[in-house]
């Protein structure tokens, strides 16, 4: 059975265009679509449904802060606490995912454009020994962000 059928908006995977589909016909490779844009058909596998407008379910997003100066086992502990996010639902910026290479200045103003995108800010219970958490806790409370402190409760 066809998975698209006529009058189906469909995107080409791989160059992003939209198009109407206008015939389906039955080939030895399997179903190929075509439109009035093209005389060529696509394979089903080369195209992706356009779904109607429909409003999409937004999620929280949360800012991951802690300690990482000096913390050998820093990309452990963000990933634990990156995927107990994502896990409950949240959008999780974290700078744990950052190259390696930057300055302090740069990891720091780059990580306070992170912080100022996102609702939540979620702070990891090492923070207060990191001289960048605490100037996010500042910046986190001036922004009027929650804040929320990560724990087995929030990762369970």
């Amino acid at each position: 059975m066809s998975k698209y059928k006529v009058g189906d908006r469909v995107r080409d995977r791989r160059f992003g265009r939209t198009f109407t589909i206008n015939l389906v016909k039955r080939e030895c490779l399997g179903y190929v679509y075509f439109t009035d844009e093209c005389s060529f058909g696509w394979l089903e596998n080369s195209l992706e449904p356009i779904e109607p407008d429909q409003p999409k379910p937004t999620r929280q997003t949360v800012y991951l802060a802690g300690k990482i100066t000096g913390d050998n086992s820093y990309k452990e502990k963000f990933s634990r606490a990156h995927s107990a996010l994502l896990y409950k639902g949240y959008m999780v910026l974290s700078p744990h995912i950052l190259p390696l290479g930057f300055s302090q200045d740069a990891y720091m103003r780059i990580t306070a454009a992170m912080l100022a995108e996102c609702e939540v800010v979620c702070f990891l219970p090492d923070w207060r020994d990191s001289i960048g958490a605490k100037t996010e806790m500042k910046q986190a409370i001036e922004l009027g962000k929650t804040i929320i402190f990560y724990s087995e409760e929030v990762a369970g």
